[in-house]
């Protein structure tokens, strides 16, 4: 009798198993297609399962994938609607379509015990933590440009996650327990958190820019503005393996659990277990949120997805800064680093952006649209307190944050910061700006320089100055004033110089032949006769002297 109760007992607990393996197995792929979802990478029972999150029950579906043994990352390309996974057992990195066809190896050479893979979808590059060679490395999505961006002081990378928008990456060191940060090309490492027991996942919430971690029994939370940290949830369980941050939660799971957690991000409170327990030994879970569109295009035989994907990648056409739908437009007239309005007399108050909401914005106008990348001087910008870009002043093809520091008059002439968002958009740059705090503090855009003498424009810098009708007036009037001392003593010159070369010679004096009587031959003239022009009055008139004497 119990040999027979055992029997059945076996054939019920098959019949069970059987019946949520097939249920689990035949879930519609329609599910599959769902906005939003966490894909859950199962080491032990080799399958990467979706997790529908619309359902009370979060069921499990399986991605029905072939020549799959142990995944142990786990990332989603929205754009090609592609799931990305590293297998431990084989050392690959594969992918195929979210409904499981098309799978493919990109990688399957020179690698070893891969943990982290996270993938940057707006520059469509594949990033992998490889734990026994000791490195981290990138590629293109098909496996090609391979290179190695990360290799010295590096003893066991366990995780590694991208941020697209500020062109970051961050990833674990297990010994020592360390999480750090570098640009996308593996450039200026930085440390952020040390002297962690066991690192392990990493999860980022980009829209509190928070940073999650986990380590041998604990989850913190490190916020990357603040440059602060805090444990939110301890354990008795060790090996957090999966870890994800949705909408107000974080959730995990652990090597020896079946199941997953969540619990409140902010405080770790309400720890809640989720899904079908089993599944066991999760070693990596991640989430996709979707934008309410699901509409699937064909191209051939491959199944893409449109190219306006889920907000959670910011993703190419929609969230794009470059776009004229996503930035604002500031005038940049008055920002010059060269322009005071102290100086300028149609200014009344200087510009404060206090009341600048937080976004894209592209400065414009006549005097450039750039953010100056050296000290600028108090006074400044149309403002007191100027705020300029600590940075270089090329490149950002990627969205990168860069410090803008404020001067308030210190030595370094950065009293205080804020980080921002930069972007090259070509022929332009757009900026990520945010709302100062305190007054009169504003944004510094644009390099100009004095109009030169006899122009001017509405900001009295170049460019766009010209002359006009009252500097041209002011320019001859001053130029007569200097000019009409000089004309008059050239005048005077003249004259004197004229006058002199027009004096009219002295007649020479009189011989005494012409003075005489002519002697004695009689032929001469009486004195008085002769006394020609001398200009007396007893000279007669000329009719009388043309009168014959009488005898």
């Amino acid at each position: 009798m119990m040999a027979k109760s055992a029997v059945l007992a076996c054939v019920v607990a098959i019949l069970v198993l059987h019946s949520v393996t097939a249920a689990i197995r035949t879930q519609s792929d329609t599910d599959i297609e769902a906005d939003s979802f966490l894909l859950v990478g199962s080491y032990y029972n080799r399958d990467i399962l979706r997790v529908n999150l619309q359902s009370p029950s979060f069921e499990y579906a399986s991605l029905h994938l072939e020549k799959i043994d142990r995944p142990t990352g786990v990332d989603f390309d929205s754009v090609e609607r592609t799931v990305y996974w590293a297998d431990q057992d084989y050392d690959t990195i594969n992918r195929a379509d979210l409904n499981g066809s098309d799978p493919e190896v990109i990688v399957s050479h020179n690698i070893s015990y891969l943990w982290g893979l996270a993938l940057d979808v707006m520059n469509r590059k594949i990033y992998w933590a490889d734990f026994e060679l000791h490195r981290i490395e990138r590629a293109n999505l098909d496996g090609t440009a391979r290179e190695f961006i990360i290799a010295d002081d590096m003893n066991c990378p366990y995780d590694i996650v991208v941020d697209s928008d500020g062109s970051f990456i961050y990833f674990t060191d297990c010994s020592p327990g360390k999480i750090e940060k570098a640009n996308l090309d593996g450039s200026k490492r930085e440390l952020l958190l040390s002297g962690l027991e066991y690192p392990y996942r990493l999860a980022l919430d980009r829209n509190e820019y928070k940073l999650y971690w986990s380590d041998y029994y604990q989850i913190g939370v490190y916020d990357l503005e603040k440059r602060t940290h805090k444990v939110l949830i301890s354990s008795d369980r060790p090996y957090t393996y999966g870890l994800a941050v949705i909408g107000d939660h974080i959730y995990w799971s652990h090597y020896y659990d079946p199941q997953l957690y969540r619990a409140n991000k902010v405080t770790g409170a309400k720890i809640e277990e989720i899904g079908d327990p089993n599944y066991p030994n999760i070693f990596d879970i991640h989430y996709y949120e979707g934008n309410g569109n699901s509409e699937l295009l064909m191209d051939g035989a491959k199944k893409k997805h449109s190219v306006e994907v889920g907000k959670f990648y910011r993703t190419y056409l929609k969230n794009d800064p470059c776009s004229e739908d996503t930035y604002t437009e500031i005038n940049a007239t008055f920002r010059s680093p060269q322009f005071s309005y102290l100086l300028w007399p149609n200014s009344t108050e200087p510009t404060c952006d206090d009341d600048l909401e937080e976004g894209w914005y592209r400065f414009v106008g006549d005097d450039g649209g750039d953010m100056p990348t050296s000290c600028v001087d108090l006074g400044m910008c149309g403002t007191d307190y100027p705020i300029w870009l600590a940075g270089q002043s090329e490149g950002y093809d990627n969205i990168t944050i860069v410090q803008a520091c404020i001067n308030k008059g210190g030595e370094d002439c950065c009293d205080e910061s804020v980080n921002i968002s930069v972007k090259n958009c070509g022929n332009f740059t757009v900026y990520k700006l945010k709302q100062v705090v305190d007054c009169p503090v504003g944004y510094c855009a644009g390099q100009s320089e004095p109009c030169p003498q006899g122009q001017s424009s509405l900001t009295g810098f170049q460019p766009g100055c010209s002359p006009n009708a009252k500097s041209f007036t002011r320019y001859i009037i001053i130029s007569v004033s200097l000019c009409v001392p000089f004309v008059l003593i050239a005048a005077l010159v003249f004259y004197a110089v004229t006058k002199w070369m027009n004096k009219p010679e002295k007649a020479p004096p009189l011989s005494e032949d012409v003075e005489g009587t002519g002697g004695d031959d009689g032929g001469g003239v009486d004195d008085e006769t002769a006394n020609i022009g001398g200009g007396d009055a007893s000279t007669a008139p000329a009719e009388d002297a043309a009168t014959p004497l009488v005898s």
